[in-house]
């Protein structure tokens, strides 16, 4: 089974948050699962655990394990291709979104054809919204 995971869905892995104990059972759940995101994962996630250091929820050495883990977990970098790219730009235009790091995941889902998880409950509302049901908001699975 392949399986799309959003940056925020493994930070939550990494950092205590309100769904990590959510994100654990998922992770569970995908023990057989190859699991997938666009290169640009990695730096998205580096960035949300800088947030937390920031913000005094966790020190710079908890940030440092931290990426140690999510380098851990083995996903699947997909590097960016013209057809990816092209197909990012079009989810970006379908959301309406400034910014297309989440359609770089949508588009890569929609690729493999392989469900998508996230905690980011606007951008699967916003997608349910066009009919798609591939697109999974891990806050409502608890």
């Amino acid at each position: 089974m392949k399986v799309v995971v959003d940056a925020n869905v493994l930070v939550a892995l990494v950092v205590p948050m309100t769904v990590s104990a959510l994100a654990e059972k998922k992770l569970a759940e995908w023990l057989e699962a190859d699991l997938f995101a666009p290169s640009l994962w990695s730096y998205e996630a580096v960035s949300a655990v800088r947030k937390f250091v920031y913000a005094g929820n966790i020190s710079q050495d908890e940030a440092f394990h931290a990426v140690t883990q999510l380098l851990s977990f083995g996903i699947q970098d997909v590097p960016a291709t013209e057809d990816l790219h092209r197909r990012t730009l079009i989810w970006a235009a379908r959301l309406g979104d400034f910014v297309a790091y989440d359609p770089a995941y949508l588009a890569l889902a929609e690729h493999l054809d392989a469900p998508i998880w996230t905690t980011d409950g606007k951008l699967a509302r916003k997608v349910k919204a066009l009919g798609i049901e591939w697109i999974h908001d891990l806050s409502e699975e608890g």
